[in-house]
């Protein structure tokens, strides 16, 4: 079905397998608690659309738009969304696991509350997103756009950093412990800090 055009429709709660909407439209659709697996969604807009509690597993949205969505208790698992556009999407309380953000641009996401793991955002434009709170350690934020990322309360344990560029927000309640910094150099205590 690429290129379908599925605008404002409502497909909540259904369960899809190998479906590949390649340059869709899902503008404003209601994906709550839908489950993709196996799935090819490159170039597909999904832009104002609900992803509540969808499920996301072995797929590929690479250059997709997922700008303002709402996406909060989604889980993402082995996904590559490089070159994204999901600006001021809402992954609140969100699982991502394996998903490559690379080149992402993720600017006035909201992370907080979100678990992620063995994923990365090299090269992704991070400005004004949030991250509060969460665990962000064994992370790749190497040549990121960090400015005025929200860190507070953030957990940064082997977390690399590595020519990321940018002063982030809430260094000061943060915990590095073994963080490489922008400059190469790596944090010791948890009272070091890379800003």
């Amino acid at each position: 079905m690429p290129g379908a055009d599925l605008r404002n429709c409502d497909l909540a709660g259904l369960t899809f397998d190998g479906l590949h909407l390649v340059g869709a439209r899902l503008e404003g659709a209601d994906l709550t608690g839908v489950r993709f697996t196996n799935f090819n969604f490159n170039d597909a807009v999904f832009d104002g659309a609900t992803l509540t509690n969808a499920t996301f597993v072995s797929g590929s949205a690479d250059r997709a738009s997922f700008d303002r969505v709402v996406a909060d208790g989604a889980r993402f698992d082995n996904v590559n969304m490089w070159k994204v556009t999901a600006t001021r999407i809402d992954f609140t309380d969100a699982r991502i696991d394996d998903v490559s953000f690379g080149e992402a641009d993720l600017r006035g996401a909201d992370f907080r509350g979100a678990r992620i793991k063995a994923s990365n955002f090299n090269r992704a434009d991070m400005t004004n997103a949030d991250v509060t709170g969460v665990n962000l350690s064994h992370l790749d934020f190497d040549n990121a756009v960090i400015e005025r990322l929200n860190l507070s309360d953030s957990i940064l344990t082997w977390t690399n950093f590595t020519l990321a560029i940018g002063t982030p927000l809430g260094t000061e309640t943060a915990i590095f412990t073994t963080t490489i910094c922008p400059d190469g150099s790596t944090t010791v205590r948890t009272t070091d800090t890379c800003w």
